[in-house]
């Protein structure tokens, strides 16, 4: 992946923040309908795949904390990078959900750093789709091991 920082003043990071912020507020209500609205059907998160009801519960307590609601109220801890990964590396199915790619394509990360003293962060991945961004996929780095 080849990330580059994102100015936070496009209509598109304006778009991904948005859609960023309705997924955070459906995992913090747990609501399913909302969810399914902002995401794809099957999420990658911590080096496994899994379908959106199990991602979930699996996995929706542990990345959104009350750690993690507290330093969103800090946009300085907040990164939006753009991504250009290889179409290869995905499905044709995954593929055909996207609006535009070609040999590449760009994923936005948004990413939140979640401690000062040691790294700690809490990634979350969205692809443009033909009905607008889509959560597809997050990770954590340096935290406890996510979606056990």
């Amino acid at each position: 992946m080849t990330p580059s920082i994102v100015d936070p003043n496009t209509e598109i990071d304006y778009e991904v923040k948005s859609t960023w912020y309705q997924l955070i507020e459906a995992g913090k209500q747990k609501n399913y309908e909302q969810l399914l609205n902002v995401s794809m059907d099957t999420i990658s998160a911590c080096n496994k795949r899994m379908l959106l009801r199990q991602f979930i519960k699996n996995c929706s307590s542990e990345l959104l904390s009350e750690l993690f609601f507290n330093r969103i109220r800090d946009t300085s801890k907040i990164l939006v990078q753009n991504n250009e990964v290889i179409s290869s590396y995905y499905s044709a199915y995954f593929l055909s959900k996207l609006k535009v790619y070609g040999e590449t394509f760009t994923i936005k990360r948004v990413q939140v750093d979640l401690k000062d003293t040691e790294p700690y962060i809490v990634a979350f991945d969205f692809v443009e789709t033909r009905n607008g961004f889509k959560f597809f996929s997050c990770d954590v780095y340096g935290g406890p091991q996510c979606c056990r």
